[in-house]
């Protein structure tokens, strides 16, 4: 289930992040786009070229600043995500 409501959101800061997905609308499996890692995630399934802190925090706040109505946010906060239809892009962060 999920929320729009984006209080929690607010809560989390950006060491909460442990990655961040940036790719076109349809698909979230990698094949549209990318996944970055943030470096304070020690995922040993992740290689190091995804690591990738500028991209982390830019997906991070453009969900924090974004109006709160566009934000889908998953009911235990383990990821939150905003679609630009215009631009046909999709961000979405994972929290711990």
């Amino acid at each position: 289930m999920t929320t729009t409501a984006k209080t929690t959101l607010q809560d989390k800061k950006l060491s909460d992040v442990t990655r961040v997905y940036s790719g076109r609308i349809g698909c979230a499996c990698g094949c549209r786009g990318n996944y970055r890692r943030a470096s304070w995630n020690n995922d040993p399934l992740d290689a190091d070229d995804m690591i990738n802190d500028v991209q982390v925090r830019k997906i991070f706040l453009i969900l924090k600043e974004a109006p709160a109505e566009m934000v889908l946010v998953d009911e235990n906060l383990e990821w939150a995500s905003i679609e630009y239809p215009n631009e046909n892009r999709v961000y979405t962060a994972y929290f711990k």
